[in-house]
């Protein structure tokens, strides 16, 4: 590992492009960078982007962000799979209730059009 990255939970983290971001006053992104990237939680990440903000130089313990790395997967996973259950159950029905609907009225005005074709 060089000066120029950062070793967290096993990834290699770009310190210069997090330190661009400090450097631009975005913070937030730094921060956003470094959770997804790293796979820890907020709290960690904010902690780390503020001592990088003060030592450009600093490296986390990795032993502690391995902890906070396993409940982050385990909350990640657990939303994921909440909203596909909440998702389906609530956008499934209303799709194919449109369909069935649309379908009866191309049918309903199909046959009214052939009556009145073949009445003449």
């Amino acid at each position: 590992m060089n000066s120029s990255t950062l070793l967290i939970n096993g990834v290699h983290i770009d310190r210069a492009e997090l330190l661009l971001f400090l450097k631009n006053n975005s913070k937030l992104y730094a921060i956003k960078r470094l959770r997804e990237e790293a796979k820890i939680g907020l709290k960690e990440s904010k902690e780390i982007i503020e001592a990088l903000e003060i030592n450009p130089d600093y490296q986390p313990n990795d032993d502690i962000l391995t902890s906070a790395a396993i409940e982050f997967n385990e909350t990640h996973f657990k939303n994921k799979q909440r909203k596909a259950k909440i998702g389906n159950h609530f956008i499934q029905p209303k799709s194919n209730n449109r369909k069935t609907i649309l379908t009866i009225f191309i049918l309903i005005s199909i046959v009214t059009m052939m009556y009145f074709y073949f009445i003449k």
